[in-house]
């Protein structure tokens, strides 16, 4: 289900052809606050929390997925999933809990 959901939204973004699309030039990341500009070790962390979440609760993981890596609003994602606004709502700010808790507690 999450492939089908996800090959949709990508589908859904070429679509609209960048509109909404946020472009960084070579330059700004550069100038960019370290503190910004996540390390490999960050981004590493979370794509394994990401699994993890999968694997403990899959529908709060789909509504992370769609929101944090493929860029779906709360609104498209209620339209993709069949899910109405409350239940998105309720699933990502889940999920967004779960994420910053169990990422801050690996840092420490």
């Amino acid at each position: 289900m999450k492939n089908v959901l996800t090959d949709s939204a990508r589908k859904h973004l070429s679509q609209m052809r960048g509109s909404g699309a946020v472009h960084f030039s070579f330059e700004e990341v550069a100038q960019a606050p370290q503190s910004a500009v996540p390390s490999v070790d960050e981004v590493l962390s979370i794509a394994m929390l990401l699994d993890r979440l999968e694997k403990e609760n899959p529908k709060v993981a789909l509504v992370v997925h769609l929101h944090y890596i493929v860029g779906f609003g709360l609104d498209e994602i209620a339209a993709e999933t069949g899910l109405t606004i409350r239940q998105v709502r309720y699933r990502w700010n889940k999920g967004k809990v779960w994420l910053a808790t169990q990422f801050h507690a690996r840092k420490r």
